[in-house]
């Protein structure tokens, strides 16, 4: 299945992006999604454990099943001054 992926503030400079399409396997979660965007022995837990994500338009918990043509955006913290 296609997603359309959205990348912002950390996520866009890591991936050198700031957005992507790209195939999963159907009845994929965000959990699996996210992981794929990362090598092995990456400490990817630092990064899960703040990530907020949101499926077309809406935050969703991590576990979320994605469906065909949804928007995935991975959103980092954030802060202010």
């Amino acid at each position: 299945m296609k997603i359309f992926l959205k990348y912002f503030s950390i996520y866009r400079d890591r991936f050198q992006k700031e957005e992507a399409t790209r195939d999963y396997p159907s009845a994929s979660s965000i959990k699996e999604i996210f992981l794929s965007h990362f090598q092995e022995g990456e400490d990817v837990e630092k990064f899960l454990k703040y990530t907020r994500f949101a499926v077309n338009a809406e935050f969703v918990p991590i576990e979320t099943i994605l469906n065909e043509g949804d928007e995935l955006v991975f959103i980092p913290p954030v802060s202010g001054g």
